[in-house]
């Protein structure tokens, strides 16, 4: 787990902040097809992946984005404690890391310092993925074109 001493999502914290923070992580491993997290479960832990790959997909498996090494999800239940917004699907071997979110968020509360770094981090992090669907939407549309052009 050392390496997630150099998740950007970690950047800021303290080496005594890191150390508890990483005393709450648990391993766990996942197999090619195995869902991670179910869409609308009310799983509110924070993930991060060590190794391998799992894509986020939607209802109808729709591809949302592909993840990896370093990549952290299960953000915005984290943050806002509502039902998963994806499945995450595992691709073939994947060892990630699970914050389970009550301790993580009294630890947050016990050192505010702590949380309001993580808060900040995990903030840029949404709003960065946030910036990018709204890129790909922006393709989308470009791809179909004015639909008012063919309408009267």
């Amino acid at each position: 787990m050392n390496q997630l001493r150099q998740s950007p999502l970690f950047a800021g914290l303290t080496s005594d902040q890191m150390d508890r923070v990483l005393a709450l992580g648990v391993q766990v491993a996942f197999t090619a097809g195995d869902t991670v997290l179910k869409l609308d479960c009310n799983d509110h832990d924070l993930y991060i992946v060590l190794e391998g790959r799992a894509n986020a997909v939607t209802w109808d498996s729709d591809k949302l984005m592909e993840l990896g090494p370093g990549s952290a999800f299960g953000l915005l239940s984290f943050v806002d404690g509502r039902p998963q917004p994806s499945h995450i699907v595992a691709i073939g071997l994947m060892e990630c890391v699970r914050f389970p979110a009550a301790p993580l968020r009294s630890l947050m509360n016990s050192d505010r310092d702590l949380g309001f770094i993580l808060l900040a981090t995990l903030t840029r992090l949404i709003a960065h993925r946030y910036r990018m669907a709204i890129s790909q939407l922006d393709e989308l549309f470009d791809e179909v074109g004015d639909v008012w052009e063919h309408a009267l």
